[in-house]
């Protein structure tokens, strides 16, 4: 299983980003993309887990926690 997030800040890409690399890709076809976000899109703002993104807790670190490279 891939982590959401780990220490070195890596997140997996999200669905949609799998998605449209499919049709990219020829895995998937155009009309097939276009279905998912259609459906994506009729939803309510905020109640469908597809298009958010992993949170992080950086906005949580102090400045002593943060590495600076």
């Amino acid at each position: 299983m891939i982590p959401k997030n780990d220490s070195d800040g890596y997140s997996p890409p999200s669905k949609h980003a799998l998605m449209a690399e499919k049709a990219r890709t020829g895995q998937l076809s155009e009309q097939e993309f276009n279905k998912y976000v259609i459906n994506v899109d009729k939803e309510p703002p905020g109640s469908n887990k597809v298009a958010k993104e992993p949170e992080s807790d950086s906005e949580y670190h102090e400045i002593s926690d943060i590495e600076y490279l």
